[in-house]
């Protein structure tokens, strides 16, 4: 991949970007002119910008002939830390914010982290729908990431990903993401769609369930805005209401393998979705953590009522923290720091590989254990051969249990660097600690369950704001990835 291709890939990215600012252009126009002039403007220089950089790396191959596997490294960090300069242009048009805020709120949308810097009841509808517009516009990125790049380059293990696409060949990787680009559509597309109609019908109103669809599906944890204006949070806990049930499920099932869904559908069978190991081990995790929320979580509530309340708030934990959504409310948990800290191993444990969910991913934990199980019964039998396997496949010491590690010690190794640089911006060591998670694990309102009374990331200042950006970014694209990006000998492999 020569840079001219990535270029022309960022430019339809922009295109896109553009097209989608239709939509809460519509929103302005019915609900008040007041933010039409902003999102018209913001619409005219995003396509201005994609069609000027179409053009002027149209028919551009040039590059080094040596270093393809770099630039296709780098697309995915230029296309999170570009594309959100180019949607934050509505929000600048408008007034609603400066450039600095405005490329946060995007980055924190687009790569479905979710961290806010003003309550929901300060924002105006058009601007609720275009965050979460562009949160779902990252999670199908991320999907792209996956099956296009990471798997193709093995950045992390990738490789031993269950792709439902066919992910086509890695000398070839502008190929693979148009092949593999219309499929992921139509999943993506398709089960948000479900999604919408579910919560309409549910109660959450017409632009409600759409804003909540958009952010489930992204694994995004906004607070939704209710039918009666914005900020009416309805977060997935409220077992009298029947939006909450739906969002919890939504949100579950986004973190699950989306792309096992086109398989799914195409075979018409609930098996291939069901026999995947990593599938069966995420909705393991769920279950154990929401016995552990069930024991942490109770208040001294009597009968079957308190029970079963208790068990909601259990699961609404459980699957808001492994999926990486978090809850926009955890203020009740600041005497329970248990309760923070499970939710923060689930988040950097993180959802599924080809999943909108961020974390280090099931399947690696998965392999890490059953490595660790591995080498106690060689020391146990050391004359025995043992194979490791994974989803019916034999295991490569090297090149997949080698990008497992590299994916660990990327991660654990980006936490230590960002904990250590945000430590001398001023903030305490608990605030730092929940900022660099959240912001790793792409679940912003994780940090409120860790530091349930932090002031939250509209108080951090600008320097602060920069380095939660890069996390966020670095997060999104895996910190494997640009480890992977500095190795000379893998980009020239």
């Amino acid at each position: 991949m020569r840079l001219g291709q990535i270029a022309q890939i960022l430019g339809w990215a922009f295109l896109i970007v553009a097209g989608a600012m239709v939509l809460p252009l519509l929103d302005a126009l019915l609900g008040g002119p007041d933010l039409a002039a902003g999102f018209a403007g913001g619409l005219v220089g995003a396509a201005a910008v994609g069609g000027l950089v179409l053009v002027a790396f149209r028919g551009v191959t040039s590059g080094v002939p040596g270093r393809s596997r770099r630039f296709a490294l780098a697309m995915p960090v230029l296309a999170f830390a570009t594309v959100p300069a180019v949607a934050a242009l509505p929000l600048l048009l408008s007034g609603v914010a400066g450039p600095g805020t405005g490329y946060f709120m995007m980055v924190s949308a687009f790569t479905t982290t979710a961290a806010t810097l003003a309550p929901a009841g300060q924002l105006a509808d058009p601007v609720l729908l275009w965050r979460a517009e562009m949160a779902w516009l990252g999670g199908y990125a991320a999907l792209l990431m996956v099956a296009a790049v990471l798997s193709v380059l093995n950045v992390g293990g990738m490789r031993l990903t269950q792709s439902g696409v066919i992910r086509g060949e890695s000398n070839n990787l502008t190929g693979t993401l148009v092949h593999v680009a219309a499929p992921l559509a139509w999943i993506y597309v398709g089960f948000t769609g479900i999604v919408w109609v579910a919560l309409w019908v549910g109660g959450a109103g017409l632009r409600g369930g759409l804003i909540g669809a958009f952010q489930a599906v992204a694994t995004a944890g906004y607070p939704m805005p209710g039918p009666d204006g914005p900020g009416t949070a309805m977060t997935g806990g409220a077992i009298t209401s029947a939006v909450g049930p739906l969002l919890l499920l939504a949100t579950f099932l986004a973190g699950t393998n989306l792309t096992l869904l086109w398989r799914m559908f195409e075979r018409a069978t609930w098996r291939v979705w069901l026999r995947d190991p990593e599938i069966r081990g995420y909705a393991g995790l769920v279950f154990a953590a929401t016995g552990l929320f069930a024991v942490l979580l109770g208040d001294g509530e009597g009968g079957f009522a308190g029970w079963l309340a208790r068990l909601d708030r259990a699961l609404t934990h459980a699957v808001a923290a492994i999926s990486t959504t978090g809850l926009p409310d955890a203020a009740f948990l600041q005497d329970r720091p248990a309760v923070g800290l499970l939710m923060a191993v689930l988040a950097l444990t993180g959802g599924c590989t080809a999943s909108t969910a961020g974390g280090l991913k099931v399947m690696r934990v998965l392999l890490l254990f059953r490595q660790a199980d591995l080498e106690l019964r060689r020391l146990a039998h050391p004359n025995r051969v043992f194979r490791l396997r994974y989803a019916g496949r034999a295991i490569d010491r090297d090149r997949d249990l080698g990008g497992v590690w590299q994916a660990f010690l990327a991660i654990l190794g980006a936490f230590s660097i960002a904990s250590l640089v945000l430590s001398f911006t001023g903030l305490s060591y608990r605030e730092t600690v929940a900022v660099v998670i959240a912001s790793v694990a792409t679940a912003g309102p994780i940090a409120f369950s860790i530091d349930p009374g932090w002031a939250g990331f509209g108080d951090l200042d600008g320097l602060q704001r920069a380095l939660v950006c890069v996390l966020m970014i670095a997060g999104r694209v895996e910190p494997a990835l640009i480890a992977s990006f500095f190795i000379r000998r893998y980009w020239q492999a």
